[in-house]
Order: structure tokens, then C-alpha cells, then sequence
């Protein structure tokens, strides 16, 4: 089990589809209200994103928004639709379009190898 996932016991089992990685890349998040967060990943999987903003904010979840992941020098990005699923304080939790789930992979596999080189 990895240390970013919940402990799988009776009372907080781990629901989670995919596996859970720690990468660290800038990101921009766009919401269809136009509010636009920038922020850094804190980890990803096939299935979300969980990033760290400096600032604070309330009262996002459920709300419709673009990611845009940078994996080099800010001249490699892509953009997957999603949804906001927690917002909490300084940490917003995403959930990716599933269609984009390969693609999304691909990119972050090759973010996860340059952050190990």
C-alpha cells in the first residue's frame, strides 16, 4: 500500500481504483467559473490529482475545471478535463475524465521518470 493512501482497515478501507504516485510539477487549474489556481502536484493516479495551492480555498468541490500539467521547463503540457472532488484549505482533490485515463498515464509516467533522473 502506498503512504499517500488511507489505511486499509474495517472503519477507513481504501476505495481508491488506482495507485497513487508522488510527483512534484507545476500545475494550472482552471474552473468554468474562470477562477484559475495555480498550484503544484502533490501526488497523482490514473483516476485524480491531489495539488497544493498558496492560497486558501472554500467552497470548490463539485465544481468543473481544466488541468494543465507542466513536465519540463514549462514547454511540455497537456490539459484533462475534471472535477474538484474535496477542497480543503490549501489542498484540492481532483477527479480526471476516465476517457483521458492513457493519456493522462503516458504523461505522468514520463513526469515520474525525469523526476527520478
Amino acid at each position: 500500500m502506498n503512504a499517500n493512501s488511507p489505511s486499509n482497515t474495517p472503519n477507513n478501507v481504501d476505495r481508491r481504483l488506482c495507485k497513487r504516485f508522488s510527483l512534484e510539477r507545476p500545475v494550472k487549474l482552471t474552473l468554468d467559473s474562470g477562477l484559475i489556481i495555480n498550484a503544484m502536484t502533490d501526488d497523482v493516479s490514473l483516476g485524480g490529482v491531489k495539488v497544493t495551492s498558496p492560497e486558501e480555498f472554500k467552497d470548490c468541490s463539485g465544481a468543473s475545471a481544466v488541468l494543465q500539467l507542466w513536465l519540463d521547463d514549462e514547454h511540455l503540457s497537456a490539459e484533462f478535463s475534471c472535477k474538484i472532488v474535496r477542497c480543503e484549505s490549501q489542498v484540492i482533490s481532483l477527479e480526471l475524465e476516465r476517457k483521458k485515463a492513457a493519456a493522462f498515464g503516458m504523461l505522468v509516467t514520463r513526469g515520474l521518470l525525469k523526476q527520478k533522473s
